[in-house]
């Protein structure tokens, strides 16, 4: 029988060391300072701007995990670190790693508060002017495959215009209409994000037909449930001038629901949801009201 080890155990308490290590080497340049060759420990101090020993501790731990080589004094970028972290043509994962680094790390902090609570604590809305940069372009960083994806990969070309919901700073709708040029693109966002976005697409030739839009959304969930079959569930929406099809139960003992309530413009107004169903035996349900006050 093989020995019973703790190195799985090990292996995953101490990674958050070697992911700390890569956000503080990608933060001080250090993976941009080889970009254009090997160096030795003075020379990436200087470019780096930091103490000759900290600079030996940050880049040997880089060697450790294999993002740099060293080869006696000098040091260099490893493949990956060359392709996606030295700020070369091409992916680059640095805005994904100071997202990571600044935005995401701290929030796992307060993990086993919210898992006792059983509640975290949204950040959405409540972002500094640089928190939502980072965070927008760290997002963009990471779903940039994805979003090269859907344009390859579906055709929009029987479409007029495309709306994306939360859509960050729009990196989406440009990889579609740089394929597309008939097509417009409505970007849905919070108004931080959309001051991120309105930026960065400024500068692409796509950005003219894209239009920003900033709000917010209500998610409204719920369930509808019969012994008899769930026929159709009805939705009624008052105060927001929004209107929902009704929802096919196809005779299900319970049908989910969600509604995705859009607040632009609406604030300080007063929403009212009704929702009832009715069974395939024709019964109505009682209606479930609730009412929302827009902030």
């Amino acid at each position: 029988m093989a020995e019973v080890t703790p190195d799985p155990i090990m292996g995953i308490a101490m990674g958050f060391m070697a992911a700390k290590h890569l956000f503080v080497a990608s933060e001080i340049g250090l993976f941009t300072g080889l970009a254009q060759g090997p160096a030795t420990l003075d020379e990436l101090a200087a470019t780096c701007g930091i103490p000759r020993r900290t600079a030996g501790i940050s880049a040997d731990a880089m060697v450790s995990v294999g993002l740099l080589e060293r080869d006696g004094e000098r040091y260099r970028n490893g493949e990956a670190a060359a392709a996606f972290l030295a700020g070369q043509p091409g992916p680059d994962l640095r805005p994904m790693l100071r997202f990571w680094n600044r935005i995401s790390y701290p929030g796992w902090l307060a993990l086993e508060e919210a898992v006792r609570a059983g509640a975290g604590r949204a950040k959405f809305g409540q972002f500094s002017t640089e928190e939502q940069q980072i965070f927008s372009a760290g997002v963009e960083a990471f779903s940039a495959t994805t979003a090269a994806a859907l344009a390859a990969n579906y055709d929009f070309s029987r479409h007029r215009r495309l709306l994306d919901i939360g859509g960050g700073t729009g990196s989406f709708l440009l990889a579609v209409l740089r394929r597309h040029a008939a097509l417009h693109g409505t970007l849905f966002e919070l108004p931080g994000a959309c001051e991120v976005a309105r930026r960065r697409l400024a500068g692409e030739p796509e950005g003219a037909r894209i239009d920003v839009v900033e709000g917010d959304l209500v998610f409204i969930e719920g369930r509808a449930s019969d012994p008899d079959g769930v026929d159709t569930v009805y939705f009624e929406i008052g105060g927001l001038n929004q209107s929902f099809l009704p929802l096919n139960g196809e005779g299900a003992d319970t049908v989910t629901f969600a509604l995705q309530l859009s607040t632009l413009g609406h604030t300080g107004t007063t929403a009212t949801v009704r929702v009832y169903a009715v069974d395939l035996l024709g019964d109505r349900g009682s209606a479930v009201t609730r009412q929302i006050r827009i902030q």
